[in-house]
């Protein structure tokens, strides 16, 4: 339930705010102006602000607004964060050129494929970043970095760009077709052509960890529409997906072994009864799953926000049988 952007203030700069109930200023770096962009669930807030001398800088606020630097010039922005409070976005470099950057405590520069200028837009939880980067003969060209900046290449035509990732790895953005036309494509190994709603161009923005997509597309009549692209998963898929963020609750230090186990063991036997086709039994399971996320949000050993998401994954499968 937390809220973070930016609003004018009465002497007319913009200042960055984090809204939990009250909207709270979160100042800036010395400057007139400053932006949020993004929030994790520690209420670590990542965004940009102007500093004395005028020029913006990247900051991550938590109670107290730090400067994140440059990679060696005068600016920096922020486009994304994570839960372990990294984050990415591009800053001016000594030699005059745009790169994309991680902070963990350190800014790094993640370099580009070969040309000029890069930006890092999304970071998961494990750390991957999306971006773009321009290649050496001067193109834009989508990329993954795991520690290597990868090229994931167009659709056929000259240009990519990527905005976002899930914690999977898979990443979206858009490309050029050989055609000329600019398509939504998710990457997951190879890049995939997402289509158009029957126009010309499609666009994808954001993509959940089950690998649904949204963005928007053109119709047959030139509109642009909103659109959501979702992959066939069958419910003990979607019951893996589950599981999957039960074990990132683990790994995060949220949930010990024996909860985990405790919730795991609800989603295998309620996967085993559906191979079975024992709805009914598989469905009890999933409620017991659901009871048991209540109860650790009840004792605080999860937040309302994370034990809803494992309350709604289960419940996609239950309203699906």
């Amino acid at each position: 339930g937390q809220v973070v952007g930016s609003a004018e203030t009465a002497s007319g700069g913009d200042h960055a705010f984090l809204w939990d109930g009250t909207m709270h200023d979160l100042g800036t770096l010395g400057g007139s102006h400053s932006g949020a962009s993004a929030i994790n669930s520690a209420g670590q807030v990542a965004g940009t602000a102007r500093t004395t001398s005028g020029d913006y800088h990247a900051f991550l606020w938590d109670g107290t607004m730090h400067d994140l630097g440059t990679l060696g010039g005068n600016w920096s922005y922020t486009l994304a964060k994570n839960e372990a409070g990294q984050v990415v976005g591009y800053s001016a470099t000594a030699t005059g050129d745009t790169h994309a950057f991680m902070w963990d405590g350190t800014m790094h520069d993640l370099g580009t494929l070969g040309g000029r200028s890069s930006q890092a837009w999304d970071i998961n939880d494990a750390g991957h970043v999306a971006g773009w980067a321009t290649t050496a003969s001067g193109k834009y060209h989508a990329f993954f970095w795991d520690g290597t900046m990868h090229d994931l290449g167009t659709l056929g035509g000259i240009f990519s760009w990527a905005y976002a990732l899930n914690d999977a790895g898979q990443v979206v953005g858009e490309a050029y077709t050989a055609s000329g036309q600019k398509h939504a494509f998710v990457w997951a190994g190879t890049m995939h052509d997402l289509g158009t709603l029957g126009g010309r161009d499609s666009w994808a923005f954001a993509v959940n960890d089950v690998g649904e997509v949204v963005g928007w597309a053109h119709t047959a009549s030139g509109a642009r529409h909103a659109t959501v692209w979702r992959p066939p998963f069958t419910p003990v898929q979607r019951l893996e997906h589950c599981a999957s963020i039960v074990a990132d609750l683990e790994s995060q230090g949220i949930l010990n072994k024996g909860q985990t186990n405790s919730l795991v063991t609800k989603i295998d036997g309620a996967i085993a009864m559906l191979e079975a086709e024992k709805t009914r039994p598989a469905v009890n399971k999933l409620g017991a799953f659901q009871n048991e996320a209540r109860a650790f949000v009840n004792g605080r050993k999860l937040t309302p926000e994370q034990g809803e998401e494992l309350i709604s994954c289960v419940q996609g499968v239950i309203d699906a049988l």
